[in-house]
């Protein structure tokens, strides 16, 4: 595990001090963030059926603090709610919050970020494709209305969340990989 540790350190010194900031690290960025919205989906979406959903029930609070310590957001949390823990403003920085690196909204935008670094050295019609589907998750998202008290809500938006975010990568594959 020690060796594992310290070649992943390695590799991320590597990427992030000597590696030049052209495609290549643009394609990495856009990978990471893909994974880590998807990971921050399907994170919340356990943590939330083990309360079924209910945003109002009291025992509901210890998952959702779990919620926080498993994306790194607990201490960020606490000092933007003054230490109040409500199921709802921790939904709200779970997936709008833009100053999170593992709320969805952040990772979604950095995509957007990262791939339009890409324009220059990408056939127009696959950068097309590709940065609508950006566009539209990135849209569904931000322009949810989400009622952040209803679990169906917020059900129904990190499904079509997780959906947009396989698109993505789909056409990630399709269009700049040549899988299909």
């Amino acid at each position: 595990m020690d060796a594992l540790l310290k070649h992943g350190l390695f590799l991320y010194g590597t990427i992030n001090v000597t590696m030049s900031r052209g495609e290549a690290y643009n394609f990495l960025n856009v990978g990471l963030y893909v994974e880590r919205a998807v990971i921050t989906t399907d994170v919340t979406d356990i943590k939330l059926k083990e309360i079924d959903y209910n945003m109002a029930h009291e025992t509901g609070t210890p998952s959702l603090r779990y919620l926080l310590y498993s994306l790194s957001g607990y201490e960020a949390y606490l000092k933007s709610s003054r230490g109040m823990v409500e199921a709802d403003t921790i939904i709200k920085q779970i997936l709008y919050d833009e100053d999170f690196v593992h709320s969805i909204l952040y990772c979604t935008a950095h995509i957007s970020r990262y791939f339009k670094r890409l324009y220059g050295q990408s056939i127009p019609e696959s950068y097309e494709q590709v940065d609508f589907l950006i566009g539209k998750g990135l849209n569904n998202l931000k322009y949810s209305t989400c009622n952040l008290k209803e679990g169906e809500s917020i059900r129904s938006l990190l499904a079509q969340t997780r959906t947009d975010l396989h698109n993505i990568a789909r056409a990630f594959n399709k269009h700049y990989f040549g899988y299909n």
